[in-house]
């Protein structure tokens, strides 16, 4: 598993350094989330053309009528926090936002973890979220 971890990290890097680097150069924040959503739901148009069963199953409408709110708030704030991260990449060093941005997701998802599904955590984790806020201060500041 750990090789489609390093693979997905390498590529979602790759991918977010071109579009530091070129396509917000060429387009503003709002019409690349246009562009980017619009590739997107044509390529799960087709996808669910080819395999309509794994698209829309006997659950979907009843489970869409029953969270419909649910997701509302969840894709406003994605789109609220996909502007931010536009404008982070557009204003911040690559290295710097990337950095700062894996140790706080890092931080907090073992947080939520422990106080929301009531996961376990070792002394050496513990160590390793100390070390990360370590490193979260070197990284920040000059």
């Amino acid at each position: 598993m750990i090789h489609l971890v390093l693979l997905n990290a390498i590529t979602y890097v790759s991918l977010t350094l071109y579009r530091k680097s070129h396509l917000l150069n060429e387009f503003n924040p709002q019409t690349w989330l246009f562009i980017s959503s619009g590739v997107m739901f044509a390529l799960l148009s087709i996808i669910a053309l080819i395999n309509p069963t794994e698209f829309f199953d006997k659950r979907t409408i009843p489970n869409l009528k029953k969270n419909a709110t649910n997701i509302i708030i969840y894709r406003t704030i994605g789109l609220i926090l996909s502007f931010l991260w536009l404008y982070l990449l557009k204003n911040m060093d690559l290295s710097k936002l990337m950095s700062l941005n894996t140790v706080f997701v890092t931080i907090f998802s073992v947080l939520l973890g422990i106080i929301i599904l009531e996961e376990k955590i070792t002394n050496r984790q513990t160590i390793g979220i100390l070390l990360a806020i370590v490193s979260i201060v070197l990284i920040q500041y000059k």
